[in-house]
């Protein structure tokens, strides 16, 4: 069973935000509790505004990254735009490819295959070029660790900018230019962009620069439907910069004029529909990942940069198969994983640190889903091998309050990067005992620390009555994009009877009908029941209900749902 941690606001400052801003004390609570304890700082938050982007030329080496791009167009270099195969870096990095062709028919794009070549530069990608007659490189997603690479950009004579945002190594690539928002004394306000915000920035300062703009910070903005798809798909914090990038981008995306885009909105099931971050996280970005995850990353690049609608239509349904055998493969290698579990002895929560597993023949695209599902379900990081030649190469995930980056640092004989909750890495086959024996005494010793029983966090209690038209359709989609540090709101309500029989559907979801102390009825849907719940709760008790309020409309008739998080007896 989770604690249930219930915010409690400081009701002096919910007074003075819904004096100050016409708002219900509701949503007030709801962004007192999130750190929004002024009116400025809430009016800020609910009502974003293009002109809070920064300048792309406070990133300290882009003015020297937009000259050398620049000496490039005017020569007629060849260059190259290097991304990472999954949807941040390819958006990034058809942002890049689209605004450079303006200027220049000398772009061209590659995308590592992942199986064969792995993640971000490697050196024989990198002397392939060179034999090409490439003469810039720019690295989008990806490059911050790249010491090696680097340095054989130099001796090959080539030229090297990285635009990235992963975590940095203990040393900088030698590159020419590196804009990224982590850098040491680095005079960019905002730390948190994705991939593809960084190459949307670059793309800006080189736009404004050979356009004769006074101003950076507003070019592109038609571009921004691609910035929120990545932004949202690489799940960085939905604050700050990056809110507003993602609230105009789903805007710009739901209108979007994209052949590429409007194919794979269509094979998903939700053209005509206002674009959300549920619709870019469930939908589109499994669509575009499931391409780099099966090997094939280029067939999204080319959705993305195609502008022949057929064509679209042809990527778009390769990368529906795509998804369809990743999910598949998702679905066998998960079952394999909880029988290594068994079969060695217990459930991780029998163990005290991470659960290290490994299969020869497990597909790499999809370890990270995985492990993830399975760090999720036992509360605990989770690594997931399978060999790779001479090396095992891994993917490991995190959870809440634990650093990834923190502990693999801690580890002898591997290679890492990645951030505090995802990760990749490699291990030489002869080490994996030794890895597993030194992760498991690191991260017990790390997890003790934040030792607990599971949680859940929760916004505010309320009533079925304060869940008004008002509230759900005009306030709450104020908070919108959702994301990370800022979730779909959760509240509780209490003493609610369950007034009928639970309904199980499709075997594994479970439909309730409560009634609350204010006779008001409600139907509430607990997703996935089967895997998330020990038991069936029992028709005339009363419940305490944590829950997401959603707004459902059948054929033509507007009701209330309450999405199930957990539930207890009252």
């Amino acid at each position: 069973m989770k604690t249930w941690i219930v915010a409690q606001p400081e009701e002096a400052l919910v007074k003075k935000i819904t004096q100050s801003i016409s708002i219900s004390p509701m949503l007030a609570r709801l962004l007192v509790n999130r750190k929004r304890k002024t009116p400025e700082a809430v009016n800020e938050f609910l009502y974003p505004q293009l002109a809070g982007l920064h300048d792309p030329f406070l990133f300290p080496q882009m003015a020297l990254a937009v000259d050398r791009v620049q000496q490039a167009i005017h020569r007629k270099e060849r260059i190259l735009i290097y991304g990472d195969y999954d949807a941040d870096g390819l958006t990034g990095t058809t942002i890049l490819s689209l605004v450079l062709r303006k200027y220049t028919n000398q772009v061209y794009t590659r995308i590592p295959h992942r199986l064969d070549e792995g993640y971000g530069l490697n050196s024989e990608a990198i002397q392939e070029e060179k034999q090409n007659g490439i003469d810039l490189i720019i690295a989008v997603d990806c490059g911050i660790t790249a010491t090696a690479e680097a340095e054989l950009t130099k001796e090959l004579g080539l030229d090297l900018i990285i635009t990235d945002h992963h975590t940095l190594g203990d040393q900088f690539p030698a590159a020419l230019a590196i804009l990224h928002p982590h850098l040491p004394n680095s005079g960019y306000p905002f730390q948190y962009l994705a991939g593809v915000g960084v190459a949307f920035k670059f793309a800006q300062a080189i736009s404004a620069t050979l356009e004769n703009k006074r101003s950076a910070n507003l070019e592109l903005l038609e571009y921004l439907d691609l910035v929120a798809i990545g932004t949202i798909c690489d799940v960085v914090p939905l604050i700050g910069e990056n809110r507003i990038l993602t609230k105009f981008g789903l805007q710009q995306l739901t209108k979007t004029a994209r052949p590429g885009l409007q194919a794979l909105i269509a094979i998903a099931g939700i053209a005509h529909r206002k674009m959300g971050s549920e619709q870019v996280a469930y939908q589109l970005g499994p669509r575009l990942n499931a391409a780099g995850r099966m090997g094939h990353a280029e067939v999204a690049l080319n959705l993305l940069l195609t502008e022949n609608a057929e064509q679209a239509i042809f990527y778009a349904r390769q990368l529906n198969e795509y998804n369809q055998q990743r999910q598949q493969i998702e679905l066998d290698i998960l079952s394999e994983a909880e029988e290594q579990l068994q079969s060695a002895g217990g459930t991780p929560e029998m163990l005290s640190g991470a659960v290290v597993l490994a299969d020869e023949s497990w597909h790499q695209g999809v370890l990270g889903i995985v492990a993830g599902k399975l760090a999720e379900k036992y509360a605990r990081p989770v690594v997931l091998f399978r060999l790779n030649e001479d090396e095992w190469t891994g993917s490991a995930r995190g959870i809440y309050g634990f650093n990834l980056m923190q502990a693999l640092g801690q580890c002898d004989h591997i290679k890492y990067g990645g951030h505090w909750k995802a990760a990749g890495l490699t291990v030489a086959r002869t080490r994996l005992a030794q890895f597993r024996e030194q992760f498991h005494s690191v991260t017990t010793a790390m997890l003790a620390e934040i030792a607990g029983t599971p949680s859940i966090s929760i916004d505010a209690e309320i009533t079925l009555s304060e869940l008004s038209e008002r509230f759900l359709k005009e306030e709450l989609p104020l908070l919108e994009p959702y994301g990370t540090d800022n979730p779909e709101p959760t509240f509780i309500a209490r003493n609610l009877t369950l007034i009928a029989e639970p309904k199980l559907l499709k075997e594994k979801h479970l439909k309730l009908r409560f009634n609350s102390l204010e006779n008001i009825q409600v139907v509430a849907m607990g997703y996935q029941w089967l895997n998330r719940f020990d038991s069936i709760p029992t028709y005339g008790e009363r419940y305490e209900v944590a829950f997401t309020p959603k707004l459902n409309n059948y054929q033509g008739m507007e009701t209330i749902e309450l999405q199930i998080k957990d539930i207890r007896k009252a």
